[in-house]
């Protein structure tokens, strides 16, 4: 169990990556699964709260879209069933003011249509969310 909370002292796993360290340092498979429980059950390890927080984290450090959380979460081993509730925690709403900011660093304008959709969709960003951070954009014409 102190092995447990040394490797949770450096950073947040999933309990997907932390099942697959503790195998890769040779615990056995019965305890691998009491250390799960006992951090799960003490909110030590918590899927949901992990993705809030790489969310909130990655939002700040290098804006991306739904479609990019939702592979790199899925990546990370996040459960099918909440993945499926990501764009409640990733609103649409928030993720059109990711864009927003990203066009405002970039200095781009609305005449530069076609590079932002690339640019964006290279980012993970959907389809509505460009189509709405472009609509604000000086000289979109929209």
């Amino acid at each position: 169990m102190r092995q447990s909370f040394g490797l949770l002292s450096r950073r947040m796993y999933t309990t997907w990556e932390f099942r697959k360290k503790l195998r890769e340092k040779g615990i056995s498979e019965g305890l691998v699964e009491e250390a799960l429980a006992f951090l799960g059950n003490n909110g030590y390890l918590d899927d949901r709260t992990y993705v809030s927080a790489y969310i909130e984290e990655k939002r700040r450090i290098a804006p991306r879209g739904y479609f990019a959380f939702y592979q790199e979460l899925k990546r990370r081993g996040i459960p099918a069933a909440l993945l499926e509730e990501l764009r409640s925690m990733y609103p649409l709403e928030v993720e059109v003011e990711d864009a927003k900011r990203l066009l405002s660093l970039w200095k781009v304008v609305g005449s530069e249509r076609g590079r932002i959709w690339r640019r964006l969709l290279g980012r993970g960003f959907s389809c509505e969310a460009i189509e709405r951070a472009i609509l604000d954009l000086p000289g979109s014409g929209d």
